[in-house]
């Protein structure tokens, strides 16, 4: 069987899911979001830590978790920068599937059978992203009901065309087809550039409600100047892509506003801990091959 051109063998058996986790001194984050993972173990195959320079004690709590069971690997990528960690971890990765989540995500109850049942019954789907509630944040239940609604419009599943790393699968099949058109920056957004990857191939990526995850809102505190480069990383994504418009300068304006106007009262009584934000500012400027 063929999606879109790509070779697709998955559907006649079943899927084995591999979940990559790139961290950086996350040794406060990383054992809930392992504890969730393995309460559903018998859905996932494997799950690999790629540490990306870390000297908080977070490659010494992975071995701890290692010691009672095995499939949990731990890999080192010297390379700083979220995206060299991401495609360290999808290159070891051995799975049909390959799940991409942050340190401070904690998967939902049903988490990896949704994302294994999603693609397993959906072969037209190149990856898959679900949907995300705060923890850790004043805004959290203000967010949940905002959400739940737009869920209830949006239906169980809907096209999207950018996904967010922090809960995302993707076929390796998929994976392969646009790895070297994925960009290496560390100024934009990894996973809004793969996403966009997709597209350019017209790989289709779907939004699936039903694939939940809790995510710490620590980002709420970062300083209104930091948080703008942040902002405009995800911008710079797009136009590596030649998608860049008034509009979409008009929408990371609005939300850089927006995280302004909540930062005093999440730096006030927000009880995650400050994070450097996972993007930089000095990286060259590469072209997009698409071919």
């Amino acid at each position: 069987m063929k999606f879109r051109g790509i070779e697709c063998t998955e559907a006649l058996r079943m899927l084995e899911l591999s979940v990559v986790i790139p961290v950086l001194d996350e040794v406060d984050y990383l054992g809930p979001c392992l504890d969730h993972l393995l309460d559903q173990e018998g859905d996932i195959d494997e799950i690999i830590v790629v540490d990306n320079g870390s000297s908080d004690g977070t490659c010494e709590l992975v071995e701890s978790y290692r010691e009672r069971t095995d499939k949990i690997v731990l890999i080192h990528e010297a390379k700083r920068g979220v995206v060299h960690a991401r495609n360290a971890g999808f290159e070891r990765a051995s799975g049909d599937v390959l799940g991409r989540i942050d340190a401070d995500t904690r998967v939902r109850p049903g988490w990896a059978r949704s994302v294994k049942s999603f693609l397993q019954n959906d072969p037209s789907y190149a990856a898959v992203a679900g949907t995300a509630y705060l923890y850790e944040s004043p805004w959290a239940s203000a967010q949940h009901k905002l959400h739940d609604r737009e869920v209830a419009q949006w239906g169980p599943v809907r096209s999207m065309v950018a996904a967010s790393g922090n809960n995302f699968a993707i076929r390796r099949s998929a994976w392969e087809a646009v790895r070297d058109s994925a960009s290496c920056r560390v100024d934009l957004h990894e996973d809004i550039d793969l996403s966009l990857c997709l597209r350019a191939k017209e790989l289709p990526l779907a939004q699936y409600t039903e694939m939940r995850v809790e995510l710490s809102g620590r980002r709420g505190i970062t300083s209104p100047a930091r948080y703008y480069f942040y902002a405009r990383a995800g911008y710079r994504a797009y136009k590596r892509h030649g998608l860049e418009s008034a509009t979409l300068r008009r929408v990371v304006f609005v939300d850089w506003l927006m995280h302004s106007l909540r930062w005093p009262v999440c730096r006030l009584v927000g009880t995650g801990a400050s994070r450097p934000l996972p993007v930089r500012q000095d990286q060259q400027p590469q072209p997009v091959t698409v071919g």
